[in-house]
């Protein structure tokens, strides 16, 4: 439904493939480069992340496309460096031989469809794991 789509802060989930709507979630974001920060508004949302809940976990961010939540920032961590370090897998990190910010429509089509397999997968993984789980119940139980 439209509804499982939306975050806790009414976005459109699949609204955050799109920089400038990512960007938007960092209003008010504390780190800024007249200050010297590396992880500014714009270097955040350039590695993928987004912030779902600005108002109840102001510094939580999200990566769009791995989900990986980081939160604690601080002035001098690198968006991208902290984003490879903790999720070395992503996808948007590693489709990349150019800059972050030179995404076209098909580049973000094929990361949606990136994500919607590893979805699936994952979904998969989990009720196959659940099902041998039963299977060992049951057959254990036959035994006896």
């Amino acid at each position: 439904s439209n509804q499982a789509q939306k975050m806790s802060n009414g976005s459109d989930v699949h609204a955050m493939f799109v920089y400038s709507k990512r960007l938007e979630t960092f209003l008010g974001w504390p780190y800024v480069s007249k200050d010297g920060a590396k992880c500014v508004a714009e270097k955040m949302a350039a590695t993928g992340f987004f912030r779902p809940n600005p108002e109840s976990e102001p510094d939580l961010a999200r990566c769009f496309m791995c989900k990986k939540e980081m939160e604690g920032w601080e002035p001098n961590d690198d968006p991208h460096d902290e984003h490879r370090m903790h999720s070395s897998k992503c996808p948007f990190l590693h489709d990349k031989g150019k800059d972050l910010l030179d995404i076209t429509i098909a580049d973000d089509i094929k990361l949606f469809y990136v994500k919607e397999i590893q979805s699936a997968l994952k979904a998969s993984e989990k009720f196959l794991a659940e099902f041998n789980q039963k299977h060992e119940t049951c057959c254990d139980e036959l035994k006896n």
